[in-house]
């Protein structure tokens, strides 16, 4: 597991904003993508470690999805369609 946790708010916050940025077509590009998670100070790697630990909790429930989707809902834990 990388240096960024799906629990944490860091990723929560930018797995958000990057999913919004999507949608609203303002981040068209595997780059541009990459280029948004950086911008927020973070290793790109280690989004996608968490991004991908993201998606496999949300195949498994609700219930941990819902878990995931609160940030900071496990601090102890060390604090992103795929980048």
């Amino acid at each position: 597991m990388g240096a960024l946790s799906p629990y944490s708010s860091i990723f929560s916050n930018t797995q958000k904003e990057l999913t919004d940025l999507v949608s609203q077509g303002q981040l068209q590009t595997k780059e541009e993508r990459g280029n948004f998670v950086r911008s927020k100070g973070i290793n790109l790697n280690d989004f996608r470690e968490a991004q991908a630990e993201y998606f496999t909790l949300q195949k498994q429930g609700k219930q941990q999805a819902a878990e995931v989707d609160a940030p900071g809902w496990m601090a102890g834990r060390i604090a992103l369609g795929a980048v």
